[in-house]
């Protein structure tokens, strides 16, 4: 482009699975509200600030539906601050779900092409000799 136009944010080389997951483990308590989870996202990672929101309901289907992630009961925060819903968590399970820390996305390994089916005879027009 023009020169001083602003670059295009790029997206983080990681899954909403780690992003989650790096959110969890970077709270004191180890379990975070939804409301926590998008503001490490969105504090880390400028590429979600001005994204529209649908990278929220993406957040939100993997957490409901990833076996790693554990709704926990709303954590009695005082008073001042009554929250709906609970606090998410990993499951103790999946502790050693990103070794070292190592949150990238990972390449599956491919696999070998399959040589292809052979191909089935064609039938031969009417009035074609068989063969001998």
């Amino acid at each position: 482009g023009s020169p001083g136009a602003a670059e295009p944010l790029q997206k983080p080389p990681y899954s909403y699975v780690a992003l989650i997951a790096m959110a969890i483990r970077a709270s004191p308590e180890q379990r975070l509200p939804l409301s926590g989870i998008y503001a490490y996202i969105a504090g880390r990672f400028p590429y979600y600030r001005g994204c529209p929101k649908g990278w929220q309901n993406s957040v939100r289907h993997n957490l409901s539906l990833n076996p790693c992630f554990r709704r926990l009961p709303r954590s009695q925060a005082g008073p001042a601050a009554p929250r709906r819903g609970g606090d998410w968590a990993l499951d103790p399970a999946f502790q050693d779900m990103f070794p070292e820390g190592d949150y990238r996305r990972r390449r599956r390994p491919r696999r070998p092409s399959a040589p292809p089916p052979p191909a089935a005879p064609r039938p031969l027009p009417p009035g074609c000799p068989r063969g001998p």
